[in-house]
Protein backbone atom coordinates (compact mmCIF):
# COMPACT_ATOMS: atom_id res chain seq x y z
CA UNK A 1 0.00 0.00 0.00
CA UNK A 2 1.40 3.40 0.83
CA UNK A 3 4.41 2.15 2.81
CA UNK A 4 6.08 0.17 0.01
CA UNK A 5 5.23 2.59 -2.77
CA UNK A 6 8.04 2.95 -5.33
CA UNK A 7 9.26 6.54 -5.75
CA UNK A 8 11.74 7.19 -8.58
CA UNK A 9 12.42 10.76 -7.41
CA UNK A 10 13.77 9.67 -4.03
CA UNK A 11 17.52 10.16 -3.66
CA UNK A 12 19.14 8.80 -0.56
CA UNK A 13 22.26 10.74 0.41
CA UNK A 14 23.32 8.45 3.21
CA UNK A 15 26.66 6.69 3.38
CA UNK A 16 25.56 3.54 5.15
CA UNK A 17 27.03 1.11 2.61
CA UNK A 18 30.61 0.85 3.84
CA UNK A 19 31.29 -2.50 2.26
CA UNK A 20 31.73 -1.04 -1.22
CA UNK A 21 35.39 -0.36 -1.79
CA UNK A 22 35.69 2.13 -4.60
CA UNK A 23 39.09 3.77 -4.37
CA UNK A 24 41.58 5.32 -6.68
CA UNK A 25 44.79 3.34 -6.92
CA UNK A 26 47.77 5.29 -5.64
CA UNK A 27 50.26 6.30 -8.32
CA UNK A 28 53.03 5.61 -5.79
CA UNK A 29 52.19 2.53 -3.71
CA UNK A 30 55.50 2.82 -1.84
CA UNK A 31 54.39 5.41 0.73
CA UNK A 32 57.81 5.56 2.39
CA UNK A 33 59.33 7.34 -0.61
CA UNK A 34 56.70 10.10 -0.38
CA UNK A 35 57.85 11.30 3.03
CA UNK A 36 60.94 13.22 1.93
CA UNK A 37 59.21 14.89 -1.05
CA UNK A 38 55.63 15.38 0.18
CA UNK A 39 56.19 19.04 1.04
CA UNK A 40 57.27 19.79 -2.54
CA UNK A 41 54.06 18.46 -4.13
CA UNK A 42 50.81 20.31 -4.64
CA UNK A 43 47.78 19.06 -2.72
CA UNK A 44 46.32 17.53 -5.88
CA UNK A 45 49.57 15.74 -6.70
CA UNK A 46 49.84 14.40 -3.14
CA UNK A 47 46.23 13.20 -3.17
CA UNK A 48 46.87 11.42 -6.47
CA UNK A 49 50.13 9.88 -5.21
CA UNK A 50 48.40 8.57 -2.06
CA UNK A 51 45.31 7.35 -3.89
CA UNK A 52 42.90 9.15 -1.58
CA UNK A 53 40.07 11.65 -1.89
CA UNK A 54 40.51 15.13 -0.47
CA UNK A 55 36.90 15.50 0.69
CA UNK A 56 35.79 11.90 1.37
CA UNK A 57 39.08 10.40 2.56
CA UNK A 58 39.66 6.67 2.27
CA UNK A 59 36.97 4.04 2.37
CA UNK A 60 36.87 1.92 5.50
CA UNK A 61 37.90 -1.16 3.50
CA UNK A 62 40.85 0.61 1.90
CA UNK A 63 41.97 1.92 5.30
CA UNK A 64 41.78 -1.61 6.73
CA UNK A 65 43.79 -2.94 3.77
CA UNK A 66 46.47 -0.26 4.22
CA UNK A 67 46.61 -0.91 7.96
CA UNK A 68 47.27 -4.57 7.21
CA UNK A 69 49.84 -3.71 4.51
CA UNK A 70 51.70 -0.85 6.20
CA UNK A 71 51.20 -1.80 9.84
CA UNK A 72 50.20 0.27 12.83
CA UNK A 73 51.25 3.91 13.21
CA UNK A 74 53.67 3.27 16.08
CA UNK A 75 57.20 4.39 16.81
CA UNK A 76 59.82 1.66 16.83
CA UNK A 77 61.93 0.84 19.85
CA UNK A 78 59.53 1.82 22.63
CA UNK A 79 60.18 -1.31 24.67
CA UNK A 80 60.38 0.46 28.00
CA UNK A 81 63.25 1.62 30.15
CA UNK A 82 66.06 -0.54 31.40
CA UNK A 83 68.68 0.35 33.98
CA UNK A 84 71.45 -0.80 31.62
CA UNK A 85 70.32 1.63 28.89
CA UNK A 86 70.28 4.53 31.35
CA UNK A 87 73.76 3.58 32.58
CA UNK A 88 75.14 3.35 29.03
CA UNK A 89 73.63 6.75 28.13
CA UNK A 90 75.23 8.27 31.20
CA UNK A 91 78.61 6.72 30.48
CA UNK A 92 78.53 8.14 26.95
CA UNK A 93 78.32 11.65 28.42
CA UNK A 94 81.68 13.41 28.98
CA UNK A 95 80.48 15.16 32.13
CA UNK A 96 79.52 11.80 33.61
CA UNK A 97 83.06 10.55 33.00
CA UNK A 98 84.39 13.51 35.00
CA UNK A 99 81.92 12.70 37.79
CA UNK A 100 83.02 9.04 37.73
CA UNK A 101 86.62 10.17 38.18
CA UNK A 102 85.50 12.30 41.12
CA UNK A 103 83.59 9.29 42.49
CA UNK A 104 86.71 7.13 42.27
CA UNK A 105 88.77 9.85 43.93
CA UNK A 106 86.18 10.23 46.72
CA UNK A 107 86.18 6.49 47.38
CA UNK A 108 89.98 6.48 47.12
CA UNK A 109 90.30 8.96 49.99
CA UNK A 110 87.56 7.11 51.87
CA UNK A 111 84.97 9.89 51.63
CA UNK A 112 82.01 7.52 51.46
CA UNK A 113 79.23 10.11 51.76
CA UNK A 114 80.39 12.32 48.91
CA UNK A 115 81.14 9.27 46.78
CA UNK A 116 77.63 7.94 47.36
CA UNK A 117 76.08 11.24 46.26
CA UNK A 118 77.49 10.84 42.76
CA UNK A 119 75.43 7.66 42.31
CA UNK A 120 72.20 9.56 43.04
CA UNK A 121 72.16 10.99 39.49
CA UNK A 122 71.80 7.53 38.02
CA UNK A 123 68.85 6.65 40.23
CA UNK A 124 67.13 9.99 39.58
CA UNK A 125 67.42 9.62 35.82
CA UNK A 126 66.22 6.02 35.97
CA UNK A 127 63.16 6.99 38.00
CA UNK A 128 62.42 9.91 35.66
CA UNK A 129 62.56 7.58 32.63
CA UNK A 130 60.21 5.12 34.35
CA UNK A 131 57.77 7.95 35.14
CA UNK A 132 57.80 9.15 31.52
CA UNK A 133 57.22 5.59 30.33
CA UNK A 134 54.21 5.29 32.64
CA UNK A 135 52.78 8.59 31.38
CA UNK A 136 53.16 7.43 27.76
CA UNK A 137 51.19 4.30 28.56
CA UNK A 138 48.41 6.27 30.27
CA UNK A 139 47.73 8.47 27.27
CA UNK A 140 45.64 6.99 24.51
CA UNK A 141 45.96 9.39 21.59
CA UNK A 142 43.18 9.55 19.05
CA UNK A 143 42.98 11.09 15.61
CA UNK A 144 40.03 12.68 13.87
CA UNK A 145 40.01 11.40 10.28
CA UNK A 146 37.64 11.48 7.34
CA UNK A 147 36.67 8.04 6.07
CA UNK A 148 33.79 7.39 3.67
CA UNK A 149 33.02 11.11 3.81
CA UNK A 150 32.37 11.02 7.57
CA UNK A 151 34.60 12.37 10.31
CA UNK A 152 35.39 9.81 12.97
CA UNK A 153 37.73 9.48 15.93
CA UNK A 154 40.04 6.49 15.69
CA UNK A 155 43.04 5.36 17.75
CA UNK A 156 46.17 7.13 16.48
CA UNK A 157 47.83 3.76 15.83
CA UNK A 158 45.16 3.09 13.14
CA UNK A 159 46.05 6.14 11.00
CA UNK A 160 47.28 4.95 7.59
CA UNK A 161 48.93 6.63 4.59
CA UNK A 162 46.23 8.49 2.67
CA UNK A 163 44.01 9.25 5.67
CA UNK A 164 42.70 12.81 5.75
CA UNK A 165 43.43 13.91 9.32
CA UNK A 166 41.49 16.88 10.71
CA UNK A 167 43.48 19.12 13.07
CA UNK A 168 42.51 21.96 15.36
CA UNK A 169 44.55 24.18 17.65
CA UNK A 170 46.17 22.22 20.46
CA UNK A 171 45.83 18.79 18.83
CA UNK A 172 48.69 16.32 18.98
CA UNK A 173 49.63 15.29 15.46
CA UNK A 174 49.14 11.55 15.31
CA UNK A 175 51.16 10.74 12.21
CA UNK A 176 54.77 11.02 11.09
Amino acid sequence: MGIFKHNDGLKIKSRTNTTASVTVSPTNPNYVTLGPIAHTLTVDQLVQQLGTNQTNGLTKNEAARRLETCGANLLNGDDGVSAVEVLIKQLANALTLVLLAALALSFGVKDWIEGGLYRVGFFQEYRAEKTMDSLRQLSSPTALVIRNGESMAIPARDVVPGDVVMLKTGDVISAD
